[in-house]
């Protein structure tokens, strides 16, 4: 069942060193007034400054109308996308049932939030699927919420359900090293 709270999910933004390109997506994001925005910076090789998060801080607040929470961690060392992307996700879930989830560097549609929110709405209680994705290749009719299912992730903007994420092992410590390899290739 999907949880009359969560009407209006939760975005993830995963950024790196485009704080500025948060501020935009998160612009786009705020428009539909989602319960939380979630902005997880990773750390280490670009450093941004305290003045720089401060700078994005402001902006985002400035965005917002007082309808969503946002959150905002900076990791001090570098994770890596993997290790970002994971823990970002993982504390998102831990506090609510799905989350949506975009990189800096992925400008949503008009459409994507409410592609995204109906789609979460519609699967919920269908195990067999794991994420959403909310990318498109084809040029569709504007506004179209053309769908197909598919065994192959699109991670363009995406989003899946705390039940799914459960098993989810960024490391594939169940496999080995052969199983790892394939998997990758």
């Amino acid at each position: 069942m999907f949880h009359l709270d969560e009407n209006k999910p939760p975005v993830l933004i995963i950024g790196f060193a485009r704080l500025a390109n948060v501020v935009e997506i998160a612009e786009r994001i705020l428009r539909h007034e989602p319960c939380c925005l979630f902005v997880q910076i990773d750390g280490g090789k670009y450093n941004p400054s305290s003045l720089e998060i401060r700078n994005m801080s402001l902006a985002l607040s400035g965005l917002n109308n007082g309808a969503t929470e946002i959150h905002i961690v900076v990791e001090r060392d570098n994770l890596g996308i993997a290790q970002n992307l994971s823990r970002g996700v993982g504390s998102t879930l831990k506090e609510h049932p799905s989350v949506i989830v975009l990189e800096d560097d992925c400008y949503p549609a008009p459409v994507f939030y409410e592609f995204m929110t109906t789609a979460l709405r519609l699967h919920v209680d269908n195990k067999q699927i794991g994420m959403i994705s909310g990318n498109a290749y084809i040029n569709y009719a504007k506004g179209s919420l053309f769908a197909e299912v598919s065994n192959v992730p699109q991670t363009w903007g995406w989003a899946t359900w705390g039940d799914r994420w459960e098993g989810f092992d960024v490391e594939l410590s169940k496999f080995t090293r052969e199983q790892r390899s394939q998997a990758i290739s």
